[in-house]
């Protein structure tokens, strides 16, 4: 059974990121308490490592941009293609009628 009572620790930082932190809890509009398992909770949904080096992440985003734009147009490709099909089909099916009409017109004029 898990214990619901909150645990409380402190947590040290060097004052070099103190001010950082201030400036970004005021931009969040938390507390320094609410940031760290906000951020906690951030890092493990986000399967991020805070280790990595912006650019890296920058990379890592790119391709999951590019892999996700390359699903969305094969998507929209298929969507096109089944799509053409089926007016194609439709057309055929169209003329096919549009011809019968015309014979019968051309019986029912004789």
């Amino acid at each position: 059974m898990e214990d619901k009572t909150p645990y409380y620790a402190t947590v040290a930082y060097d004052s070099i990121h103190a001010p950082e932190l201030k400036k970004l809890c005021k931009k969040l509009q938390i507390t320094q308490k609410e940031f760290i398992p906000l951020a906690v909770e951030y890092f493990l949904h986000g399967q991020l490592d805070p280790r990595d080096s912006l650019e890296e992440v920058k990379n890592d985003f790119r391709t999951v941009v590019k892999t996700s734009e390359n699903r969305l147009i094969g998507f929209i490709k298929t969507q096109d293609k089944t799509n053409a099909e089926e007016f194609a089909r439709i057309n055929e099916q169209l003329e096919a009628s549009n011809r019968n009409i015309q014979r019968l017109i051309n019986i029912m004029s004789q």
